[in-house]
This record gives structure tokens, C-alpha cells and sequence, in this order.
């Protein structure tokens, strides 16, 4: 009898779950609310076999990390070795940071009233640019203020900054001018770089679709969003 009892009581829960779940999900289907699981974007595969050929013709590759397969130790006994010389920062090239950030000077113009400046003179909406961008409302309010919430200035990682780069659908040109602002340059001895600068070059601005590329690619996301 415990059994039977037992085993009514659980269809009966069973199925006011059920009733709860389908009222649930027609509420939903009312609102407008999708109750699906959002497929994966689907990567556009000439797309992809492009950015391919431009990598290999653009990309510098840095060259692989030196293998040092037998370390010689040097006793206090031996023969003094020459103190080493480090280059002063006057003295740092291209050549000697060329597999990271070239160094630049920031522009007398802020970055962030430089971005504020391009959405007025575009007409577009703040709304309309970080949600394009795929950034926080809370990353723009800080780029909107000019400064973080200590009251330091505000510095744009290089994410964010190609984001808006394509969120504002700049040029390549206009994307090394607002790179500028922030102290940050393209370099084509990074991979993620030369892809951005390709789409760029090619008016793909949609930053979801230079996501799918980079992540084939295994280079780091664009946007806040996305990490």
C-alpha cells in the first residue's frame, strides 16, 4: 500500500510540474522572451579562408623561444663577466619591441573625448555604440566621463579600443588615429591586430563576427562582454 501511495504521489508531482513548466514557458512566448538556448554563431567559412591568406601574407610571426638544452654554471672563481648594458628608453626602436606594442605618444586629446567627439559628428546614439562595441554600460560610462571611478584618467585597454574602432565602422586609417589617442598602435607582429586591420580594411564591422575569426584563430576576444 506504501508503495501505491508512494507511487501516486509522485505522478501527482510530476505532473503539477509539468503544468507549472508549459505555464511558465506561454508566459513567456506572450512576452516576446525566447525560451530556446541561442545557437552558437556560425562562422562564415570564406570569411575565414580570407583572413587566413591575409594573416599569411601580413602576419610577422615572432620566432620561436631559444631551447637551451645544457645551462653552464659559472663559479665566483672564474674570470669577471662583463656587466650588461641596457639600452636607455631614448634608445628603445621598433626593432627592439617589434614582436609587442610599438611605443607611441599619446595625442594632446583624450581618447575618451575623442570617441565622444566621433558618435556626435556620426549622429549615432551611445546606446547604439557600446552595445555594437559589446562593452558594459559601465566600461562607456567611464570612456562618457573621461575617467575611472578613482579619478584617474580613463585608459581603454587594446580589446576595448579595437572594439570601438569597429563599433564606429572607421576606416584603417581612422582606427590607427583613435589607437593613438589611447598610447596604442596596430602592429603586424601580432595576429589579432592583422585580423582586426583586415576587417577593417574590408568594412566588416560587426564585432560578433571579428569574435568568431578571432576565437577560430585563437586570439583574444574584442569587447567587455566576451571575457
Amino acid at each position: 500500500m506504501a508503495s501505491v501511495s508512494m507511487s501516486r504521489y509522485a505522478t501527482r508531482f510530476f505532473k503539477g510540474v509539468q503544468q507549472v513548466t508549459d505555464t511558465l514557458q506561454s508566459l513567456l512566448s506572450v512576452q516576446g522572451v525566447r525560451t530556446e538556448q541561442a545557437s552558437p554563431p556560425v562562422p562564415d567559412h570564406a570569411l575565414l579562408s580570407a583572413v587566413d591568406a591575409y594573416v599569411k601574407a601580413k602576419w610577422r610571426k615572432p620566432p620561436p623561444r631559444p631551447v637551451r638544452d645544457n645551462v653552464v654554471l659559472v663559479s665566483l672563481a672564474d674570470e669577471a663577466l662583463p656587466s650588461p648594458v641596457f639600452p636607455r628608453k631614448a634608445d628603445l626602436t621598433w626593432e627592439t619591441s617589434r614582436y609587442h606594442d610599438p611605443p607611441m605618444r599619446t595625442s594632446p586629446e583624450p581618447f575618451a573625448a575623442f570617441v565622444m567627439k566621433l558618435i556626435r559628428d556620426r549622429d549615432l546614439s551611445e546606446v547604439g555604440v557600446y552595445t555594437k562595441a559589446r562593452l558594459d554600460k559601465r566600461q562607456f560610462a567611464k570612456i562618457r566621463n573621461g575617467a575611472c571611478p578613482t579619478g584617474d584618467p580613463y585608459t581603454p585597454s587594446k580589446e576595448t579600443a579595437l572594439a570601438l574602432a569597429l563599433a564606429l565602422e572607421l576606416s584603417l586609417d581612422e582606427a590607427g588615429i583613435l589607437l593613438r589617442k589611447a598610447g596604442l598602435a596596430l602592429s603586424d607582429a601580432i595576429k589579432r591586430d592583422v585580423i582586426v586591420s583586415y576587417l577593417l580594411e574590408n568594412r566588416r564591422y560587426s564585432v560578433d563576427e571579428a569574435n568568431v575569426v578571432l576565437y577560430a584563430n585563437r586570439c583574444p576576444l574584442l569587447g567587455t562582454q566576451n571575457r
